[in-house]
């Protein structure tokens, strides 16, 4: 990887006794979509809350846009554009898939630094997010039950 927007090295969280991460190296490529995986437990809500601030790490470094950010708060690292989304997302049944895209693009912070951003400008037009996500086939779609799945990764 030549550019990547996050960067962490040697991470390592614990809760007294309790290792939740430990000396965890990754890297997330600008412009990619990036998941990680794993069984319950295994530390991924706590590397995510780690890399945006909510959890301070006990070593390592995690770097956004080639900015150190391990020692900053949450909304210092928000400023920078790195947000963290919650796995609840609301859905607008009467409205079709793509007004719920819309209110989730109109609501994305200004940020030069977003993951997005690397595309020239963020995706604020919710048909081209769509079709970023390949979600096509819900673009069409009143917001139900089988299109809420792939409205949940949209939205997020």
């Amino acid at each position: 990887m030549s550019d990547p927007i996050i960067n962490v090295e040697n991470v390592s969280k614990s809760y007294g006794g309790v290792h939740a991460n430990v000396d965890i190296t990754m890297q997330v490529e600008r412009g990619s979509i990036t998941g990680i995986i794993g069984p319950n437990g295994c530390g991924k809500t706590t590397l995510f809350n780690s890399i945006v601030g909510y959890h301070p790490i006990d070593q390592g470094s995690i770097q956004f846009d080639g900015q150190e950010i391990s020692k900053l708060r949450v909304g210092d690292i928000a400023r920078l554009g790195m947000l963290r989304t919650f796995q609840q997302t609301r859905i607008y049944s009467k409205m079709d898939c793509v007004d719920n895209m819309q209110i989730s693009v109109s609501h994305r912070p200004d940020s030069k630094s977003s993951i997005f951003a690397s595309r020239k400008g963020e995706i604020r037009d919710p048909i081209l997010l769509i079709s970023f996500l390949s979600l096509s086939l819900v673009l069409s779609s009143k917001a139900n039950s089988s299109s809420c799945d792939a409205l949940s990764i949209g939205s997020a």
